[in-house]
């Protein structure tokens, strides 16, 4: 029993760890021109995406297509040049953009860009990268430290409330008191069991580990098959305990201990 618990614990704290992924770089500017644009880090895939920007002189004028030109460069994972062209200038808006096409983004993948901005005198620029998944959200694995002492706790409790429920420890020198006892802390530690399968179900979905779907199937059977066991051990502990009362009834009245 001993050693199957233990494969049991070590499961629920290695699917837990979290799973490292490539660090997004919103942006990174140099020269004497501020280029300030809204900073992005995921967009969806399959769709055109604009890209804006706004650029300002040394002093923090606004600039327009007047005495400024601006260009998107815009590269894939392995440093290929998809986008390399001017942007255009919206006057309404008073700032520049670039449509880039969908099909430079059907690719789920890290992709970077680079904005330069120049006028007459100075230049600027700004640098740095995006994520294109799916649905335009964050798909990567996040830093579950404190999910992982939170698991570890809630198992741990589990572990010791089942290791007591199957020690000789005597709670009580009354041996029903003592067998409810022990019975309740077996129902406890299943109870936190069917919990516990929950919070991985929730560590793995948040950690993109790509089990969702199996740990769903695992939680669905630890959670019927748990509240299963717990109405089966309710049962069969009143049973018992009463067929245990009985007994020491029935003893007390002969007087044979």
């Amino acid at each position: 029993m001993s050693k199957k618990l233990l494969i049991f614990f070590f499961l629920m704290i290695s699917l837990a760890l979290p799973v490292m992924a490539d660090k997004i770089i919103l942006a990174q500017e140099s020269g004497a021109l501020d280029i300030i644009f809204p900073q992005i880090a995921f967009i969806p895939a399959g769709y055109d995406y604009t890209f804006n920007t706004h650029a300002y002189n040394i002093t923090g004028r606004l600039l327009t297509d007047a005495s400024c030109d601006c260009s998107l460069h815009i590269y894939n994972h392995s440093g290929n040049h998809l986008v390399f062209d001017d942007m255009n200038y919206d006057a309404d808006e008073k700032e520049f953009y670039f449509l880039v096409d969908a099909k430079n983004f059907s690719k789920e993948d890290f992709y970077s860009y680079i904005i330069q901005c120049n006028t007459s005198d100075y230049g600027g620029s700004v640098s740095g990268n995006f994520e294109v998944t799916k649905t335009g959200d964050n798909t990567a694995p996040t830093d579950s430290s404190s999910a992982i002492a939170i698991t570890i706790f809630l198992i741990g409790i589990t572990f010791f409330f089942m290791w007591m429920s199957f020690s000789s420890y005597e709670f009580s020198p009354d041996m029903i008191a003592n067998f409810i006892i022990k019975k309740g802390l077996l129902i406890i530690s299943v109870y936190f069991t069917i919990l516990n399968t929950a919070i991985i179900s929730s560590i793995a979905a948040k950690a993109n580990l790509g089990v969702s779907g199996d740990i769903l199937t695992y939680t669905w059977i630890f959670g019927w098959g748990g509240y299963i066991l717990i109405v089966y051990l309710i049962f069969s502990t009143l049973l018992r305990v009463i067929k245990l009362w009985n007994i020491n009834k029935k003893q007390k009245r002969t007087g044979v201990v």
